[in-house]
């Protein structure tokens, strides 16, 4: 699970956006991670497809700006 996961945004509309709706995106994180099995998520091809698809989402709630890269700095997978 990405216990410490960034968004990096294409600005800082889309940055105060996401401060705002915080919750919505970890729900959707968790959502989107549960749906993976442990075997995809620990592969970097699955890390990968994970890290597109959160991208892919959030930005799709976001009318201003978008998620340009989503970074993990730590990753359990339990």
């Amino acid at each position: 699970f990405p216990s410490h996961d960034i968004l990096v945004m294409s600005n800082y509309e889309a940055q105060v956006k996401v401060g705002v709706i915080t919750a919505e995106i970890r729900a959707l994180i968790s959502s989107l991670v549960a749906d993976q099995t442990k075997e995809e998520l620990k592969t970097f091809e699955g890390k990968a497809r994970l890290k597109e698809h959160i991208q892919r989402e959030i930005n799709h709630v976001l009318t201003k700006g978008q998620v340009e890269d989503v970074l993990f700095s730590k990753f359990l997978v339990r």
